[in-house]
């Protein structure tokens, strides 16, 4: 009886050796890395948001962006872009800036409707200064236009008073 005790105590540390082993293999961080890129790949919006993100880091000088959202919708994509100014930035050089990523932005066709939200620090506090909301046809009517020319084209545009 003892060698019978022995013999599945043996085996039975066995089966926790191989099992420890084999979840060392399989834990494998390049395996996760795979899974995880494939995912974020295949997640819809992700690459709309990429992009947006370069086209915005291209523009602006240091970080601006707070916060990028991309909801899909049947074959387009709903995209708002919070944005921080400097506090020492003006509405024309907002615009400017709006103006010269939306030309970049409008070149992607999946792209319903395209909203930027600009903030600035207001008596100590981070106001939203600018909003401006752009449809399909706003976007493609970009190349026609100046920057000075946004709020004529947006569907929805509104400015805070403190903004100069």
């Amino acid at each position: 009886m003892k060698k019978f005790v022995n013999f599945y105590i043996v085996l039975l540390v066995l089966f926790i050796v191989l099992g420890l082993f084999g979840i060392s293999i399989t834990n494998d961080k390049e395996t996760e890395d795979v899974i995880e890129k494939n995912v974020l790949e295949n997640t819809p919006g992700y690459e709309t948001m990429l992009a947006i993100s370069e086209m915005t880091k291209e523009q602006q000088l240091q970080d601006a962006v707070l916060d990028i959202q991309v909801t899909p919708e049947k074959n387009n994509e709903i995209v708002l872009v919070k944005m921080q100014s400097s506090e020492f930035m003006t509405a024309d050089i907002l615009l400017k800036d709006s103006y010269n990523m939306l030309v970049k932005i409008a070149n992607s066709p999946q792209i319903a409707e395209f909203t930027f939200v600009w903030y600035q620090v207001i008596n100590s506090e981070n106001t939203e200064v600018l909003t401006m909301t752009f449809d399909r046809a706003a976007l493609d009517q970009l190349q026609a236009v100046s920057y000075k020319d946004l709020a004529t084209i947006a569907t929805v545009f509104e400015q805070h008073s403190e903004l100069k």
